[in-house]
């Protein structure tokens, strides 16, 4: 929130703009890396709740009460199994696949969501100027 530049409030102030569209005009674009990292990092650490599933560290009681996750499966190929290493490399691997996805739908969504809204802001403005030509060419008829 620092980082937004202040003067860009006091202009759209003079311009009439209201709190809410500051918000979503000013400061919403300004942060947008930020927040786009932080729910990146959140998704993230929703995929490693893994202590949470753990019922009083024993994973069988985790899968038998259905609070299993892939990290539990990892974690119960490595242990239990002796030749279970191959599957908890693959679980890993495919873990990793999905948290790059996870990241880049989320920050493909929000760009998309920034490019429409500046798309809309300058379609508003379009339609502004060319309902305020046509009132001049029709009160210059009267």
């Amino acid at each position: 929130m620092l980082s937004v530049n202040p003067d860009l409030y006091k202009s759209s102030a003079i311009d009439g703009a209201s709190p809410s569209k500051q918000f979503f005009s000013i400061t919403l674009p300004s942060i947008q890396r930020t927040l786009s990292f932080l729910f990146t990092i959140g998704i993230i650490n929703g995929i490693k709740v893994f202590p949470l599933a753990l019922y009083n560290n024993d994973s069988t009681l985790a899968i038998a009460e259905n609070g299993s996750t892939l990290l539990i499966y990892i974690f119960q190929a490595v242990r239990f199994a002796s030749n279970g290493y191959g599957r908890a490399m693959a679980a890993s691997v495919f873990l990793f696949i999905i948290g790059i996805l996870l990241s880049y739908v989320l920050k493909k969504s929000v760009s998309l969501i920034y490019q429409l809204k500046i798309k809309i802001g300058e379609r508003n403005v379009i339609n502004k100027l060319k309902a305020e030509i046509q009132k001049r060419k029709i009160s210059f008829k009267i």
